[in-house]
């Protein structure tokens, strides 16, 4: 799909992405943050037709902006069925980036490979600069479900992988945390 995608574009997927949240006990302040963010989103395109730069409303002072960048490399392995690469960076440091393929399809997958990476600390730095409120589990999550995103095959294992990388470093900082409090 080679649709491009426009700003209105990244703020209908974040006022879904809120839709999809009721019921579910995300803070008032966080969902209007959320809302901020819908508002304030701006796409400009670069390269390919999801490919480009989100400007989104800063709450810190001294940085007005938090510009997100969207890039698909080439793939690892072109020469299976189902190829996904992507790579989410805020100020040249990496958010999350994967790469997965796959031969067959979901359930019946006859190989699938999902190398997939989130950098919590420039996560927290994004979330500390739009969403303080929200927790980063939910921040990862309403960025894969922006329009950058290829919704593909591969899609449901990509978003597990990630959180799943997300969820063992937080475990990982915790029990860090842990030692540095037992000196």
């Amino acid at each position: 799909e080679k649709r491009m995608v426009s700003s209105e574009a990244f703020a209908d997927s974040i006022e879904a992405w809120l839709a999809e949240q009721s019921g579910r006990d995300v803070d008032d302040q966080a969902i209007d943050q959320v809302r901020a963010l819908g508002a304030s989103a701006k796409w400009e395109p670069r390269g390919g037709a999801r490919e480009g730069r989100l400007r989104l409303a800063s709450r810190s002072r001294s940085k007005p902006t938090a510009d997100v960048v969207a890039t698909h490399p080439e793939p690892d392995d072109a020469t299976e069925d189902v190829v996904e690469t992507m790579r989410l960076d805020l100020d040249s440091s990496t958010i999350l980036e994967f790469d997965a393929a796959g031969r067959g399809g979901p359930g019946a997958w006859t190989s699938l490979e999902v190398k997939a990476s989130t950098a919590t600390e420039t996560l927290q730095g994004l979330r500390d600069l739009v969403a303080p409120s929200l927790d980063l589990e939910d921040l990862l999550d309403l960025l894969l479900a922006l329009p950058w995103v290829h919704r593909t095959s591969l899609f449901p294992d990509i978003r597990a992988a990630l959180l799943e990388d997300l969820l063992v470093d937080q475990c990982d900082n915790h029990d860090d945390d842990d030692d540095d409090d037992d000196d």
